[in-house]
């Protein structure tokens, strides 16, 4: 991965700077588990990628192992893409407990998502409001791409595709 970016650019040296000024201001443990932070966290996952940097990793790790032992909730697509980290630390350490945060958000999709009639996840969840976002695509399709093509997994990549298609289709009407 590392070797097809420039881990010694400027671009990745300003990145790494940012990443350590945030880690020293902000405790992994404070950050809740919500899109803005897991956004944030996976593209820490991606700067560690590049560096290498474990200060960057071991975050990202205090962060997902203190809302493993504090709980979590996938009510809404917002609570997916703390999966995106959970299932880059799943490929690195196969510690099962990381990839239990990313079947929890599968079992989300497939049994308590509400969807549109045309088969569409709604953005609000098992809040029973049906409506689609097209950050939905980000919230839960990020998460659907890591552990379909990390799993070799059809089913879920098909998924994926189809509400790319469902998404593509309802957000392009009129109305």
């Amino acid at each position: 991965y590392a070797s097809k970016r420039a881990p010694t650019s400027e671009q990745v040296a300003l990145a790494t700077e940012i990443a350590h000024q945030y880690i020293s201001e902000h405790p992994a443990v404070e950050q809740a588990w919500n899109w803005e932070e897991a956004v944030l966290m996976y593209a820490m996952t991606e700067l560690y990628r590049v560096t290498g940097d474990t200060q960057i990793r071991d975050y990202y790790k205090a962060w997902i192992d203190h809302h493993i032992e504090e709980g979590y909730a996938v009510l809404v697509s917002d609570g997916c893409p703390p999966a995106l980290v959970a299932t880059s630390l799943y490929e690195e350490t196969g510690d099962e407990s990381y990839a239990d945060i990313s079947r929890e958000v599968l079992r989300y999709l497939d049994e308590d998502a509400q969807r549109t009639e045309q088969g569409g996840i709604s953005h609000m969840g098992a809040l029973n409001i049906v409506s689609l976002w097209v950050d939905s695509l980000f919230m839960f399709g990020m998460v659907l791409n890591r552990w379909g093509e990390l799993n070799d997994d059809e089913k879920t990549i098909n998924l994926m595709g189809e509400q790319l298609n469902i998404f593509a289709t309802l957000l392009q009407s009129e109305n």
